[in-house]
């Protein structure tokens, strides 16, 4: 979603309460396009369910006129002008402050009003005027959209409790013993790795192909789950391969047990 400002003249267009505009007006460009559904909510605006739309490029808060009919305040004259709905021009019908209910949070806010038609399948757009409070922050993760309060995400930083593993994405894999294999041989050898995990960790190798001057050798992909860790070697060249406990062999991934069925092998 795009978003920004700029000056621009009015349209003579609109619908709802009569208004009384002032010679300067201001015109938003914005978009409703809905690039996620973490970032659509239930939300209450007064005592009103509605379906709302968190967009952080958006540099107002936009209300369907058939919601606004729902909430307490009176609607009040507005000189904004919105622009980004398919490329059209959409005068405010109005302006409604109301308190708006997400997340566990009060906000006092308020909206420009627009058609639902505008809208499409929402009737509330969250834009910066919320998401910049001063006293709320955005969180987002690869799985939620949330809105807290600054002293709530700060006290959850710095209460959780993290451990080195905690930030292993990548370990290496050593040989356990010495390895002699013959040209196209295959054998089984033993692995370990200097990083401490726990059993709530699997390894997961790639599937590698290396070839290096007159070596060249194939190692398949391979959940790890418990020690000692061992992976399949094929010897793809022409050479005995001679190998010395201690050895480099391979990096390797590290899941928690919970993603494991994600892992395609």
């Amino acid at each position: 979603t795009t978003c920004w400002f700029a000056p621009g003249s009015g349209s003579s267009r609109g619908q709802g309460p009569p208004q009384q505009f002032n010679q300067v007006q201001t015109t938003y460009f914005t978009s409703i396009e809905i690039l996620s559904d973490l970032y659509k909510k239930k939300v209450l605006i007064d005592d009103y369910l509605v379906d709302a739309y968190i967009d952080t490029g958006s540099k107002v808060n936009i209300i369907s006129y058939e919601a606004a009919q729902n909430v307490t305040s009176s609607m009040e004259p507005s000189n904004v002008i919105m622009r980004g709905f398919g490329g059209l021009h959409a005068q405010s019908l109005g302006k409604v402050a109301f308190k708006l209910f997400i997340d566990d949070l009060h906000i006092n806010s308020c909206a420009e009003i627009t058609t639902k038609s505008n809208l499409g399948s929402i009737d509330l757009i969250i834009g910066q005027p919320t998401i910049n409070h001063p006293d709320i922050s955005l969180v987002t993760t690869s799985k939620s959209v949330t809105l807290l309060k600054n002293n709530i995400s700060d006290n959850f930083l710095t209460e959780m409790q993290l451990s080195s593993t905690d930030f292993i994405s990548k370990v290496t894999l050593f040989l356990s013993d010495d390895v002699e294999l013959s040209p196209g041989a295959q054998c089984e050898v033993d692995v370990y790795t200097d990083h401490e995990l726990d059993t709530s960790h699997v390894i997961v190798t790639q599937p590698k192909i290396f070839s290096l001057g007159n070596v060249s050798y194939f190692i398949p992909q391979a959940v790890l789950t418990k020690t000692p860790y061992r992976l399949q070697v094929v010897n793809l060249g022409v050479h005995s391969i001679n190998w010395s406990a201690n050895k480099l062999i391979i990096r390797a991934e590290v899941f928690a047990c919970r993603y494991v069925l994600s892992v395609n092998i």
